[in-house]
């Protein structure tokens, strides 16, 4: 594991005002082998109702590095994190 990648131990939740914010990752392409065209989906992280969770070391990177993090999503402080997960589970 290169020194620079921190250890992800359980989930991250990363929280945002908008309900369904949508965050592409990758873009969705078409690439052309013997005349067949090869389709190479993209990859999207949704928000529901203003929460997304993952254990997802790469999407982890990619959304705390992402431009818009600080502003339109943030990621949940480990007391708010355990206090929703409480509340999620009592439903």
């Amino acid at each position: 594991m290169p020194k620079e990648a921190k250890e992800i131990k359980g989930p991250v939740r990363f929280v945002s005002p908008y309900n369904l914010l949508t965050i592409g990752m990758r873009h969705t392409w078409v690439e052309v082998q013997a005349g067949i065209p090869i389709v190479h989906p993209g990859k999207s992280i949704r928000f529901e109702n203003g929460t997304y969770v993952t254990s997802d070391p790469e999407e982890i990177e990619f959304l705390r590095k992402h431009p818009l993090f600080g502003r339109d999503f943030f990621e949940a402080a480990p007391e708010v994190d355990k206090a929703l997960s409480a509340a999620e589970g009592k439903s």
